[in-house]
């Protein structure tokens, strides 16, 4: 669940509404898996509009890969110079 699918959703219903009436199925979601190279999953990001990505290993969530945060550790690492 985003906040786009919240957005669309009417306020007036908020207080009825449960995460299941909005959120995605896992199958249509778009994963990776950890040993992507990371510039193919940002391609995946840009292609597709998305700001995040489940990992996804032997059907497990592994975690979340975010646009933000991909970025904010580029940043860091060309601050220092590494």
């Amino acid at each position: 669940m985003t906040p786009h699918e919240v957005k669309h959703l009417d306020r007036a219903r908020w207080p009825y509404t449960t995460v299941f009436d909005i959120m995605r199925p896992a199958a249509d979601l778009h994963t990776v898996q950890p040993t992507m190279p990371l510039k193919t999953a940002m391609e995946i990001m840009g292609r597709q509009k998305l700001n995040q990505l489940p990992v996804v290993e032997d059907h497990r969530l592994a975690g979340l890969l975010t646009r933000t945060r991909v970025l904010g550790c580029l940043h860091n690492r060309m601050e220092l110079r590494i």
